[in-house]
């Protein structure tokens, strides 16, 4: 069968569906990747077939702008509504409706562009007719394309699913009064500009991949397909110092890609790593070459690269501390390392929620304060350390993600849905 993969020009989402298209690739079917002008390099560097379509999305200055009203309106004490709320004081019929219209508005649509894309990847799925579409479940345009050329769909997650559970709390707030509803309202009117109707289907798709644990689920309306999170990177070289063991307990530090791409808020990383210089671990940290350039100095126990691959350095590590990225929470989890999250105060997909789910499992330690004392950081860092329990924890949950079935295990249920076509 023939495979249309799509998202937008964001790396670390491309990243989490590359496993998925090589199993594809590996069991025979053809597979083609589609995204904006920006990712062209990172498509080609994971050795599939890049569909270009759409003109430069200029994503980084738009997340910058979001960045910036999302600081903005903190600081004035005022609120946009948040896909990833999850207070049932704040969680009316209105602000629900709100969430889910400022998630297609201006996440899904304005910041990934998808409208520039749209026309052309219509155009090419239509002469290429695949049989299967696999969406990004930030990148609407995959539907949309789908019941356009008359292929079945797929979603796939790049977090907890947040929009299932607002779509389905949107539907059991406003019952048999579900006028007024964006998810229909807005790809209605993108699928009717190609003749197509709306279909609950083209919110949730036909099935949903989920890499992450199912302790982190946030709703029971959705029908997950569980697939075991492979760590993918890019083009990267393993690193010939990791075949060394560690002196001392080795401490992965990061921020992940995301913020770096795109000039988001990132923890003040200068400080804490000074901060670490009293605590007697090896140090790894990833800074990028600006993060780098603030630092005074880098202390003796510090060792700062631009890039290393998780899947490589977390296998020896005793713990890290990360902003709650998936890619980094996936492969820390993969691996069975302990965590420290903290909040960089940036947290746009209900991170906090992530962050105590960690603590629940006994597996780290959230602390949710934006820019947390260097202080705090260390003291928590050095109880994960020294209390066994913590790894143990880590381990259990280890063999749970394991225990997921893997990319090319699930090939067969994709199949099946290719099998069974569209719906309607």
């Amino acid at each position: 069968m023939r495979v249309l993969v799509t998202t937008g020009a964001i790396p670390t989402h491309l990243n989490l569906l590359v496993p998925t298209a090589w199993a594809l690739r590996a069991a025979g079917h053809e597979v083609c990747v589609a995204s904006s002008p920006e990712l062209r390099g990172a498509i080609n560097d994971a050795g599939l077939p890049a569909v270009v379509v759409g003109r430069p999305a200029s994503i980084k200055g738009r997340v910058e702008l979001m960045a910036d009203v999302w600081q903005t309106t903190k600081r004035r004490n005022q609120f946009i509504p948040h896909i990833a709320e999850t207070d049932p004081e704040r969680l009316t019929l209105q602000y629900v409706r709100g969430a889910l219209w400022v998630y297609t508005t201006m996440v899904s649509g304005s910041i990934l562009a998808h409208e520039s894309m749209l026309d052309e990847l219509v155009a090419f799925a239509r002469r290429w007719r695949p049989d299967l579409v696999i969406w990004d479940a930030m990148a609407y345009l995959g539907p949309v394309v789908a019941r356009a050329c008359g292929a079945a769909h797929v979603r796939s997650l790049f977090g907890p699913d947040h929009v299932g559970r607002m779509w389905a709390l949107f539907h059991k707030l406003a019952g048999d009064q579900a006028a007024g509803d964006p998810m229909r309202e807005w790809l209605g009117k993108r699928l009717a500009a190609y003749g197509c109707e709306f279909t609950e289907d083209t919110v949730l798709g036909q099935r949903t991949i989920d890499v992450l644990p199912s302790w982190l689920r946030v709703t029971d309306d959705v029908d997950y397909l569980p697939v075991r999170y492979v760590p993918y990177h890019g083009r990267t070289d393993y690193p010939r110092w990791l075949l060394e063991e560690p002196a001392r307990p080795r401490v992965v530090v990061t921020t992940g890609l995301s913020g770096r791409t795109f000039g988001v808020p990132t923890l003040a990383t200068g400080r804490l790593l000074t901060a670490l210089a009293d605590l007697d671990v090896e140090v790894i940290a990833t800074l990028s070459a600006d993060q780098r350039a603030e630092l005074r100095a880098v202390p003796d126990n510090v060792r700062v690269f631009e890039f290393v691959p998780l899947d490589a350095v977390l296998p020896g590590s005793s713990a890290v501390v990360h902003h709650l990225g998936t890619g980094t929470l996936a492969s820390a989890l993969l691996h069975g390392v302990p965590h420290v999250a903290v909040n960089d105060g940036f947290q746009p997909w209900g991170e906090a929620l992530i962050g105590r789910a960690l603590t629940a499992q006994g597996i780290g330690e959230y602390l949710p304060a934006a820019e947390p004392d260097p202080a705090e950081v260390v003291d928590t860092l050095r109880r994960v350390l020294e209390d066994p329990a913590y790894r143990r924890n880590a381990e259990r949950v280890r063999e749970e993600m394991r225990a997921a079935p893997s990319p090319a295990a699930i090939v067969p249920e994709l199949e099946a849905v290719a099998a069974r076509g569209p719906v309607g």
